[in-house]
């Protein structure tokens, strides 16, 4: 619970310094006429119709779970071996997912 702390306070003032930096960069382009809509598109977060993030998620924790399974039942459950299944599932798991993603970007 104490490690937290400095993660947490480290994290406020990543997020504090950005929303300055940002604030300044948007009064800066105001003040050189930006106009609103193109002040929003420029800051607005990406959207990716292509890639289905939930899929990638969903196959990573399962295949870190499978792994997890794995280690724990077929090496006795010795800590080094558990890590590098899971490990390993998920690794593969990231490999199964870009070859799904690029056949579905590729269709589209």
């Amino acid at each position: 619970m104490e490690a937290l702390i400095p993660i947490v306070l480290f994290g406020l003032v990543a997020w504090i310094i950005k929303f300055s930096s940002d604030n300044k960069l948007k009064r800066y382009m105001l003040d050189k006429g930006v106009t609103a809509e193109t002040m929003q598109m420029m800051f607005s977060q990406p959207v990716r119709d292509n890639t289905p993030a939930s899929l990638k998620w969903g196959l990573v924790l399962t295949a870190v779970g499978l792994g997890a399974f794995i280690g724990l039942n077929f090496a006795d459950g010795q800590d080094e071996y558990v890590l590098a299944s899971m490990l390993l599932c998920g690794g593969l798991a990231l490999v199964v997912y870009y070859i799904i993603a690029s056949r579905f970007t590729s269709n589209k």
